[in-house]
């Protein structure tokens, strides 16, 4: 196999800026305002009867103290905060060249050079590279748009397939 490529021009495919922002800020801000309001909705959830849960739902509505508002709120922002460090893990970030595709997601490179690439195509919500056997190389999920995504691998040159999987076909005569 060999080495690729250093300083070469990489087409990245992540997040926009506003979609990022829009993941780091919603979730600290909605977990904030529910915390602040937990012993409000459980207070209203407690008078409905059919609401399960009844006894701790009633002793959170009980507390009526500042400081328990302000801890619950805390520990809203806090569980926000890291669903959004979660989200911006768990989100793939694209590097496509002329030479070879780097999936970078949970802070971890694959590579594939573009001579190991048989076919590239979207299947639902996910990106699928298959080898020149018709084994799958990766499939992750991805976040743009999937005109982008398409436009992307065929200025770079790499075979892509509009019509799914071509190895499918081919593995369904046998």
């Amino acid at each position: 196999m060999r080495k690729p490529q250093q300083n070469k021009e990489f087409t990245i495919i992540q997040l926009t800026r506003i979609e990022r922002t829009l993941v780091l800020v919603t979730p600290p801000v909605l977990g904030l305002i529910l915390g602040y309001f937990i012993p409000n909705i459980a207070d209203w959830a407690a008078s409905l009867p059919w609401f399960p849960l009844q006894g701790p739902l009633e002793l959170v509505a009980s507390i009526n103290e500042k400081w328990a508002v302000m801890v619950t709120a805390f520990l809203g922002l806090m569980a926000g905060v890291w669903l959004s460090a979660e989200a911006i893990k768990d989100s793939l970030v694209l590097k496509i060249s002329d030479d070879e595709v780097i999936l970078n997601i949970k802070k971890t490179d694959r590579r594939f050079l573009k001579s190991d690439i048989a076919s590239v195509f979207l299947e639902g919500k996910q990106l699928i590279l298959v080898g020149h056997t018709g084994s799958e190389l990766a499939r992750e999920s991805y976040e743009s748009t999937p005109a982008h995504i398409a436009d992307t691998f065929v200025s770079h040159g790499y075979p892509w397939s509009s019509e799914g999987n071509p190895f499918k076909a081919n593995s369904m005569r046998s």
